[in-house]
């Protein structure tokens, strides 16, 4: 069987070759170097395979290229993998000096664990290959990293729904728990959880605020398509106030913190 050629793919396998041959290796001899087989490196160079993170790692270390090669994959699992309207969030989301997120279904991308994660995308994206879904999984755990140098201030109001419903699997979720409980009492972030209150402005879906380097406040709904940016100064105010609501409903973070640890711990003595 022919093997499917992938354009994006054999744009990094080109770069590959290229950096291969002015190095004076063989498919051989970097194999060697790299602990890759040489049939695995001539399907990366023609385009018909994309290597994991950790093997774009080993060849740039082989080829000494300074991360030239994983730069360059980072870039086409961004383009290939992220809604356009997402790459725009993102890149605001590293220029912010803060960030407000209500969900009321699920755990916000940032807190996301990986299992938790891969999770929702491959029942999501059902089409992707397993791949794909992987790229897609590192693309969303990597975020909360790529802030740790601007450190913007990050507040997060969460329905108990979303604390509570099993995703993927009682282990993941106390998993996905314990990541949130980690991140609030380190300070990192500020948790509110909407504890059992059946009429409040956040009954809507899921959105983010960003206020950025520049003063301006930029917001993200999400939606299944992957969600849309507000720039309009009305409409970023009146989010700006829905926000403000729900959070003074939610509980504190101190009550939120001790209301999670409630929940995972009624739902592992349930599993035992």
């Amino acid at each position: 069987m022919v093997e499917r050629v992938n354009e994006k793919w054999k744009r990094w396998g080109t770069e590959l070759r290229q950096t291969r041959r002015l190095a004076g290796e063989t498919m051989d001899s970097l194999g060697r170097k790299a602990c890759i087989s040489r049939q695995m490196i001539g399907k990366y160079e023609a385009g018909t395979r994309w290597p994991p993170r950790d093997k774009v790692e080993a060849l740039d270390d082989a080829l000494t290229t300074g991360g030239a090669l994983r730069q360059l994959w980072e870039e086409l699992v961004q383009d290939a993998h992220v809604p356009g309207e997402f790459k725009n969030a993102l890149k605001m989301e590293r220029r912010a000096r803060e960030i407000r997120e209500y969900h009321s279904i699920l755990v916000p991308g940032l807190l996301q664990t990986a299992d938790y994660a891969r999770s929702l995308i491959s029942a999501r994206k059902v089409r992707s290959t397993a791949e794909e879904v992987e790229y897609m999984v590192q693309t969303r755990v990597e975020r909360m990293a790529h802030l740790a140098d601007t450190r913007p201030l990050l507040c997060f109001v969460v329905e108990e729904v979303a604390i509570s419903r099993v995703v993927g699997n009682v282990q993941i979720m106390h998993e996905q728990r314990q990541r949130l409980i980690d991140l609030a009492e380190g300070g990192n972030i500020r948790l509110y959880l909407m504890s059992d209150v059946p009429r409040h402005p956040g009954l809507c879906s899921a959105f983010r605020l960003m206020n950025l380097d520049d003063s301006r406040v930029v917001a993200f709904i999400d939606d299944p398509l992957g969600g849309r940016s507000i720039t309009k100064p009305q409409e970023t105010a009146e989010l700006s106030t829905i926000f403000g609501l729900v959070q003074g409903e939610a509980l504190s973070p101190a009550e939120s913190l001790k209301r999670i640890k409630e929940i995972d711990n009624v739902q592992r003595v349930a599993q035992e």
